[in-house]
């Protein structure tokens, strides 16, 4: 038998995570499902959640507030989710974000569309 270790879970502390996550996920829907208004919205953007995922951002791309979203550390930020919602950042706001998954090949593609001065901050 293998001992368990911190880098172990077992099964009822993988449930317990995936609960939690399901939990997370319903919150933030429920959050959703209340915005009704700029205002509201602006407010679902900030909220900082492990639930979000690109195809929830996607379903609901044109109520979000971009602003608030690039200033979003929680979100799945990788390479292709940059690209995948290229025109909807606000990327004076991205340029300043220490969360971003920075490499010279990020820098290099969106060379156009970043504020350098911001960049030059991170």
């Amino acid at each position: 038998m293998i001992p368990r270790t911190k880098w172990v879970m077992d099964w009822a502390e993988q449930k317990a995570l995936q609960t939690q996550a399901d939990d997370t996920y319903q919150k933030l829907i429920s959050v959703i499902n209340k915005a009704s208004n700029k205002r509201s919205w602006t407010a679902v953007s900030k909220i900082r959640s492990t639930a979000w995922s690109k195809a929830l951002i996607e379903k609901y791309a044109d109520q979000l507030d971009w602003h608030e979203l690039s200033t979003n550390y929680s979100l799945p930020w990788n390479d292709q989710f940059i690209d995948y919602f290229e025109n909807k950042w606000d990327w004076f706001y991205l340029s300043l974000a220490e969360f971003l998954p920075w490499s010279d090949e990020l820098i290099l593609h969106y060379y156009e569309k970043w504020n350098w001065y911001g960049l030059s901050k991170n």
